[in-house]
């Protein structure tokens, strides 16, 4: 009987090593593969090195007027404050 609850105290002990340790290692061994994989693939065939390289970026706009926006003829801000008409209150 002794021997019945010592195997199933071991078997339990191997079996929350194996979940609590192994398998999160190879979970995430597997994760890089396919992150590996996926760069390769979606980034020109370049090789992942797990940085980003720093590249230029020209940005065009362009539009049907060939006008620029010149933010300094939009016009004036003018602040304003809601007026309570009294004449509809009192009647």
């Amino acid at each position: 009987m002794l021997e019945i609850i010592g195997t199933f105290i071991l078997i339990y002990i191997i079996f929350r090593v194996v979940t609590g340790l192994i398998i999160p290692w190879l979970l995430k061994r597997q994760l890089n593969k396919y992150k590996k994989k996926y760069y390769e693939r979606n980034q020109g065939g370049r090789k992942y090195s797990g940085k980003q390289r720093n590249k230029d970026v020209n940005i065009s706009i362009k539009t049907k007027d060939k006008k620029r926006f010149d933010s300094d003829n939009i016009g004036e801000y003018i602040d304003f404050e809601e007026i309570e008409d009294n004449n509809k209150n009192n009647k």
